[in-house]
């Protein structure tokens, strides 16, 4: 083989690459477009993105030897090919997002019309012109086009305002406690500080306060990853359980159990089995039945609502009442006159009493984390995630038409009455505080999901306080009316220690234990209005 001979292979090898990248890359974007449309026209929803990997992905492949072609071809060929198909993806997308903004103001309705429009109008041109390539037989002495990435750029986040911390915790002038911890699946007592240290804050709080029920445990959900709690005469239960009773350790000290702490569980997506609504119904009542057994020994658990029923429930801590919510039944695909029910509930549980109303659920009002289509990860997945989030073609994202219409319906509830004072949520896991201030709504929403895992965390509007920390949350309730709230946070090298073997494990435990610290405060209602 010649040195010319060589060149021109080489070259042919390159544009070969060339066009199976951008290949690649025009068949992800059509595949973005599909699973987009199958949420947005048949709410068919994906669970997570990895989803797209197999046959709902088979246009990424074929994309890839479609371009590996072209390329093999020539850089001519290459060339009309890419310009096509990154003039067609402009245009498209361009032209779907202004399409969907003349039907709705929703920025998730914009992104899915954007993110189809994008995908055909790429997979349209690209295809067109190497048809007209391949019909003409021609060759040009063009130069390889350089293809860009494009990722969203968005200004620094503002420093959240300046707010006064909660007073000095004192004794006699606390009515109740609340503890909020949420996607705690994973943690196991003897790995995961957070556990231990729980345990440590709910004792000494029952030993201070000395009155019946004065404490109160909510778990957020997803207690039990990665698929909720299997059937007894499987192999995985006995891990399942041992997850749920690690949780449930942090309300079996001395004094937690003599002065009637309570711990109680709701229900999250992983909880549901993350599969059909049947199988999710019985892992649902495997976890309501152990935690029966649980209560029938004296400890004072419960999962609410009961378990599969959807229907809120509500429980009084001191002054406040706390209205608890199974969210992940609402997206499951609940009938329709059942979600109608649970917001007539949720209706009368709010207008029974006078006192300030938390609610408490798995899936949070507002989050700046990944559900929320917030700090994307482009060096992970170039933002393929985030992609679909916006677009609302994941149903465990605030995007999502059945998310969407939870809020809505949440939102009409609340327009009707007095609003809460607080919507707490797990999820996404990070610690996220967040105020409202608009008419509707709670006036404060968090996220309190880092019990057992920690993700990214970015900026929403109102965001007072966000980290991407291990820790949990407290609400306390003073004789006075008055409510304030603690996060308690440890640094992200405590989330897990290693296995429970030697003076390293023993060091890692104790001092993880030991950093839960307050990282952030501050008052929610003053005595009461």
């Amino acid at each position: 083989m010649t040195r010319t001979e060589l060149g021109s292979y080489l070259r042919r090898i390159a544009c070969t690459l060339a066009g199976t990248l951008f290949g690649l890359l025009v068949g992800l974007a059509l595949t973005l477009a599909i699973v987009t449309a199958r949420a947005r026209f048949q709410q068919h929803y994906l669970e997570s993105a990895d989803e797209i990997v197999g046959p709902m992905g088979a246009p990424v492949p074929l994309g890839a030897f479609a371009g590996g072609a072209a390329g093999w071809s020539g850089a001519a060929t290459l060339t009309v090919v890419s310009a096509g198909g990154v003039v067609g993806g402009v245009v498209g997308g361009f032209t779907g997002w202004a399409i969907a903004s003349g039907f709705s103001a929703s920025d998730a309705d914009r992104w899915a019309g954007g993110t189809i429009g994008a995908g055909v109008g790429a997979s349209f041109g690209a295809l067109i012109l190497l048809i007209a390539v391949i019909a003409r037989s021609r060759r040009s002495a063009a130069s390889l086009a350089a293809l860009c990435i494009l990722s969203a750029c968005a200004d620094s986040p503002p420093d959240p305002p300046q707010i006064p911390a909660a007073p000095p915790l004192g004794t006699d002038d606390v009515e109740s406690v609340i503890f909020l911890a949420g996607d705690g699946g994973e943690a196991r007592y003897d790995r995961y500080p957070i556990l231990p240290a729980m345990a440590a804050d709910v004792e000494n709080w029952a030993e201070r306060l000395r009155r019946d029920s004065a404490v109160v445990v909510l778990m957020l959900g997803d207690n039990v990853y990665p698929e909720g709690m299997r059937a007894p005469d499987t192999d995985e239960f006995q891990g399942d359980s041992a997850r749920m009773a690690d949780q449930v350790a942090i309300i079996r000290g001395p004094a937690s159990r003599r002065f009637g702490a309570r711990m109680y569980f709701v229900a999250g997506n992983h909880d549901w089995g993350m599969g059909d609504a049947r199988e999710g119904m019985r892992r649902i009542r495997n976890m309501g039945e152990f935690l029966d057994r649980v209560r029938a020994r004296g400890v004072s658990v419960d999962l609410l609502p009961e378990a599969g029923t959807g229907m809120p429930a509500a429980i009084e801590a001191g002054r406040l009442r706390i209205v608890l919510l199974d969210t992940a039944w609402w997206l499951f695909d609940a009938a329709p006159d059942l979600k109608q029910q649970m917001l007539d509930e949720l209706r009368d549980l709010l207008a029974a009493g006078e006192g300030p109303v938390v609610i408490a659920a798995h899936h949070p009002y507002v989050s700046a984390g990944p559900h929320g289509a917030f700090a994307p990860a482009w060096k992970q997945d170039l933002g393929i995630r985030y992609l679909l989030s916006r677009s609302g073609a994941l149903l465990q994202d605030l995007g999502s038409l059945p998310y969407r219409d939870l809020l809505l319906g949440l939102n009409g509830v609340f327009a009707e009455g007095d609003r809460p004072l607080l919507f707490a949520g797990g999820h996404d896991h990070s610690l996220q505080v967040v105020r409202n201030d608009t008419e509707s709504g709670p006036r404060y929403s968090i996220v309190s999901g880092s019990a057992s895992k920690v993700s990214r965390v970015g900026w929403a509007p109102g965001t007072l306080f966000r980290r991407s920390a291990p820790g949990y949350m407290q609400l306390i309730v003073r004789r006075s009316g008055a409510v304030d709230l603690f996060v308690k946070s440890a640094p992200e090298q405590f989330l897990e220690c290693p296995a429970p073997d030697g003076p390293e494990w023993e060091h890692c435990m104790a001092e993880g234990t030991a950093s839960f610290t307050t990282v952030f405060s501050m008052r929610l209602l003053e005595n009461g209005s």
